[in-house]
């Protein structure tokens, strides 16, 4: 199935359920292909654990800082 960033404000419906039937959505914008949506089959769930960014953080040397905490230190230089 081919649709425009128009349709998914128009069409969602038929989208999702395009997706339950197993299609592969290819996504246009202004005539030229910027991404393809597949629908989720039983053996891509529950594959984040093979992914290699899963537990990337895990020898983190500073501890557990928060999402917060982590941020404002990458960006203290650039805000005083």
């Amino acid at each position: 199935m081919q649709v425009s960033v128009l349709d998914f404000r128009r069409k969602m419906r038929v989208i999702l359920q395009a997706l339950e039937r197993n299609e592969v959505i290819s996504v246009f914008v202004r005539g030229k292909q910027k991404g393809i949506l597949y629908p989720i089959t039983a053996d891509t769930i529950g594959s984040t654990k093979e992914s290699p960014a899963f537990g990337m953080w895990k020898d983190q040397r500073d501890g557990c800082l928060s999402v917060h905490d982590t941020m404002r230190g990458l960006r203290k230089n650039r805000y005083r």
